[in-house]
């Protein structure tokens, strides 16, 4: 079981953010969907979700800073970011 976090760097701390959290989430969650109809990942390893899921992130809201966790099994996994870049 994969355990995603997603992280979007908003630069405006009131109700005027350019990015909705709960959009982006129900966002990632319909884009594995889509991706991954079966629920059957197959051998996708933490590395690729994530760096898809970033690809994914950036095509729908541009340059934000963003980091992608993927976790398997709550424990190890790959991180794909450009926070701090």
């Amino acid at each position: 079981m994969f355990h995603i976090r997603a992280e979007i760097v908003v630069s405006k701390n009131d109700d005027s953010r350019e990015i909705e959290i709960i959009l982006a989430k129900r966002a990632i969650e319909k884009f594995i969907d889509d991706s991954y109809p079966d629920k059957n990942m197959g051998n996708t390893s933490c590395e690729v979700l994530a760096s898809k899921i970033w690809n994914f992130l950036s095509a729908e809201y541009g340059t934000v800073e963003m980091g992608v966790t993927v976790l398997e099994d709550n424990e190890n996994g790959s991180t794909y970011s450009n926070i701090g870049a």
